[in-house]
């Protein structure tokens, strides 16, 4: 009804659409023009007439493979004009597949990220298109007006798009301009459409501002997308939008039913919002890239990243790009007394280099007079091997797509050494411990890129030999876990796998509801033949034996997008602690789900850890929480230690010492019965930040702490692994991987066993 009544106050508009030619105005014939609600082709002299909505607050030009504009060239305001003239450039068409530049979620004006996007694009000069996924500003519409003036095709080369996001649209009456929204007053039309490289690129809203009221209609959106996609029917398309407008993405609703998005062959869905990098597959083929910010770490222990897309009417791929990692060439073997041999005798190499978006192409070692080529494993590892030696000197040249050369060399002694062995598997790690058990060394791959690589491999402990690689296609951020007879792992999509422990065969999958919003970076747990495992609807309880559900959470009051990534904490055999973002701490029975007790709070961070009667865990703004195991109740906390944001969980240590590590400040030792720091251990600077919302690369410790006797190994996120006292947190030994360490190393015996964010393991002897 609401169509109807406002179609009665349309009136006609006028324009053109034309290029400069020899000096004069010539006229483009074809130019698609909507006012978001209607639509006017131009004629021969490029001249159009328009029915122009009530409702528009602009009108705009379909941009395409022959004429472009760029960011504040393609709309104008409606106002009270009755005609309206835009002036097109000729573009250069992009060649198949077509490759994209994606960021997100930047909420700053300051613009330092774009030295990632320029590396980028001189490293790939194929590159033809920037997005920017939304949540451009913070509150400040200095931080929109910036990058309309300053990151746009005229600065950076390629076309620039943008998508409004929450923070764009939520300025809680800050308003810009005149303009009832700062957004719509620098950058545009809520929604439109472009053509690149014969596809169609629909630009969406975001459906949701958390604060001030939409000045817009989702089902008029989805008016516009339907009436779009019969203009274009047989072109691949791709939805550009902050958040996905259904949650699931498989559809959008109008106000005349919904629109199928594989009906309509839509191959990508490229969004922001989640501050992750996640890749949804869909059974079409089609899928959804989301990217972590490009200025500071994400949800769910993400670094600064940006994500190059290459894309076809038919399929795509990407990958993740560190951009603010550069000039990084480490040497984990040989170096010092780190020189790990093979079965066969070789001296095994292990290198790790990087250089932002300028890709490393080749890696060279010398050792004495022998010269070998490395090759790539991971996204920043290269491994070889080389003829044995006793000692002498390892050179390690790596050269980049840019020709820059990096260099280092260090000294080793192979009869001192204490690495028992190194290998490169095939994925990379991410907060997942190693799990030893059953005589073997299981490790969870992750895949953040692209969703195809993520599994769980078998090592024995012994040489490091691979024993088998089992592949789940999503990704395994999280702890796994073993019941002695199969492995139990989840993936980021929720889906719980259960694997032979000795052979990797899959015994049984539980499949998530895909229409079940919240991905999963949550570990898994099990206990008296239960496996429990998810993260907001998808919690649930599952026969180890036979991998149907006993009991799915129906608790938590509040859907959430974003996950924890928590490994969740088993108390004792029958209960478990559960950290959700927007809801606090849940205290879930093992067998039935039944929630004894709720902490409520928003932003938990990490894992809770138990320690007698006591629960701890870290909270928001930099709090380090104390509560009564039996209710739940708070019993006290503090934050004067400036420990914001960990992955890890707490660690009870000797003396009466609470190990506490931060994204921002190293790792405290606090008396766990008065929350007073004792000491403070810092690393280095972080090699890769993943701490939500930290900038920077500050002296950061994501793995929780393991314990050995009198002392604790830490690994840290500028690549080293530090033994440290615990009476003080003085450095008793300190070994360079050269890789982030993200995740937790195992104690076992006289070995150390660990592995590093590019997907190398290492066994150390102590």
């Amino acid at each position: 009804m609401l169509a109807s009544v406002t179609s009665m106050f349309a009136r006609d508009v006028t324009g053109k659409v034309w290029v400069k030619e020899n000096g004069s105005q010539k006229g483009i014939p074809g130019m698609l023009v909507s006012d978001g609600y209607n639509f006017a082709t131009t004629d021969e002299q490029g001249e159009f007439t328009l029915s122009l909505d009530d409702r528009a607050s602009a009108v705009f030009v379909q941009r395409t493979d022959d004429y472009t504009a760029d960011v504040a060239q393609f709309w104008q305001f409606v106002a009270d004009k009755s005609r309206f003239e835009f002036e097109m450039t000729p573009a250069r068409k992009p060649s198949l597949p077509l490759t994209i530049i994606h960021a997100g979620d930047v909420e700053s004006d300051n613009l330092d990220y774009l030295e990632g996007v320029r590396d980028i694009m001189a490293s790939h000069p194929e590159a033809s298109l920037f997005i920017m996924a939304g949540d451009i500003a913070n509150r400040d519409v200095k931080c929109l007006e910036v990058h309309r003036d300053k990151v746009n095709a005229a600065t950076l080369g390629i076309p620039v798009v943008y998508c409004c996001g929450n923070h764009d649209v939520d300025f809680r009456g800050k308003w810009a301009g005149g303009s009832k929204c700062p957004y719509l007053h620098t950058l545009g039309p809520w929604w439109s459409s472009f053509i690149h490289g014969e596809m169609l690129f629909v630009i969406a809203p975001i459906y949701n501002s958390w604060g001030a009221p939409l000045l817009y209609s989702m089902l008029d959106f989805g008016d516009y997308l339907k009436k779009l996609c019969a203009r274009y029917p047989n072109y691949g398309k791709v939805l550009v939008c902050h958040d996905i407008p259904d949650l699931v993405g498989y559809k959008v609703k109008s106000n005349s039913g919904d629109i199928d998005l594989d009906a309509e062959n839509f191959v990508a869905i490229i969004y922001g919002h989640k501050h992750m990098n996640i890749a949804k597959n869909y059974a079409s083929g089609r899928k959804a890239y989301s990217v972590a910010t490009p200025n500071k770490g994400g949800s769910g222990g993400f670094g600064h990243s940006l994500r190059l897309i290459q894309l076809s009417p038919n399929s795509s791929t990407s990958k993740i790009i560190y951009w603010n990692l550069k000039n990084h060439l480490a040497i984990a073997s040989p170096a010092g007394h780190s020189v790990a041999i093979s079965a066969d005798g070789k001296m095994q190499i292990s290198v790790a280099a990087y250089n932002g978006g300028d890709d490393i192409v080749s890696v060279m070692a010398t050792i004495g007079d022998e010269t070998i080529s490395l090759q790539a494993s991971g996204w920043m590892a290269w491994t070889g091997q080389a003829n044995a030696v006793e000692s002498g000197i390892c050179k390690v040249v790596a050269r980049a797509k840019s020709g820059k050369v990096i260099e280092q060399q260090v000294e080793f002694k192979a009869d001192t050494s204490t690495l028992k062995w190194t290998a490169a598997l095939p994925g990379e790690i991410a907060l997942a411990e190693p799990l030893l058990a059953n005589g073997r060394l299981y490790i969870a791959l992750s895949d953040d890129a692209n969703s195809e690589n993520g599994g769980v491999c078998a090592l024995d402990p012994a040489d490091g030999k691979l024993l088998w690689h089992a592949k789940t296609r999503y990704g395994i951020r999280n702890n796994i876990a073993t019941d002695g007879k199969l492995i139990f792992a989840i993936d980021t999509r929720a889906n719980i796998h259960a694997l032979d422990a000795a052979t990797g065969k899959q015994v049984w999958k539980n499949d998530s509801d895909p229409n079940i919003v919240s991905p999963s970076a949550s570990g898994i747990v099990c206990e008296n033949d239960i496996v429990v495992g998810g993260y907001g609807r998808h919690l649930r309880g599952i026969n180890a034996s036979t991998g149907e559900v006993i009991w799915r959470n129906t608790a938590w009051q509040t859907e959430e997008r974003t996950p924890a990534e928590d490994k969740l904490c088993l108390v004792g055999d029958s209960t478990v602690l559960v950290i959700s973002r927007l809801n606090g701490l849940f205290r879930h029975e093992i067998k039935t789900g039944k929630v004894r007790w709720q902490y409520k709070t928003l932003f938990l961070n990490g894992t809770a850890t138990v320690d007698g009667q006591n629960v701890f865990v870290v909270g928001q703004n930099n709090e380090l929480i104390k509560l009564s195991l039996a209710d739940g109740t708070k019993i006290s906390s503090t934050r004067q230690s400036n420990c914001y944001n960990y992955a890890g969980a707490p660690v009870p240590a000797p003396g009466g010492l609470l190990l506490v590590g931060s994204g921002n400040s190293g790792l405290v030792a606090f008396d766990k019965d008065d929350l007073i720091e004792k000491w403070r251990f810092k690393p280095g600077n972080a090699l890769v930040t993943t701490a939500d919302y930290v900038m920077g690369k500050p002296q950061a410790v994501t793995a929780t702490a393991a314990l050995d006797g009198s002392t604790a190994w830490i690994p840290a996120n500028d690549g080293w692994l530090y033994n440290i006292a615990l009476t003080d947190g003085a450095v008793l030994e300190k070994i360079n991987l050269g890789a982030p360490l993200l995740t937790k190393c195992i104690v076992a015996n006289d070995t150390i066993y660990i592995g590093d964010m590019t997907g190398r393991v290492f066994a150390l002897g102590k």
